[in-house]
């Protein structure tokens, strides 16, 4: 959610929604050649279970896999704003977080 916030322009914030509209700005701009060509590519397991399909939100798996391609797909929108938000860690309904880096010293 933080993310989705700091880089503006997105209007969906449900998981799946965000990383299908992450895809698309990713997309335009992959057709402008101002971003690194992604790959994802499924193997095994992880194939057979979720390759095709795309209405299984709230399986494990399935939201950690979505989320592994958000990921990937907004550090190539936006690397320092992804990368400024690294090692923080938001509350739940608050505009406070705890930075890792800084507890850990």
């Amino acid at each position: 959610a933080q993310l989705h916030g700091a880089l503006g322009g997105f209007k969906r914030l449900a998981l799946t929604k965000f990383a299908e509209d992450a895809k698309a700005r990713y997309e335009e701009m992959a057709s402008n050649g101002s971003v690194t060509a992604l790959k994802f590519r499924l193997v095994g397991e992880t194939n057979s279970r979720y390759g095709s399909k795309n209405d299984m939100a709230h399986e494990a798996g399935f939201d950690s896999l979505v989320t592994a391609q958000l990921y990937a797909y907004l550090r190539e929108i936006s690397p320092a704003q992804v990368k400024e938000g690294a090692n923080r860690l938001f509350l739940y309904k608050s505009i406070e977080y705890l930075d890792l880096e800084r507890a850990a010293m």
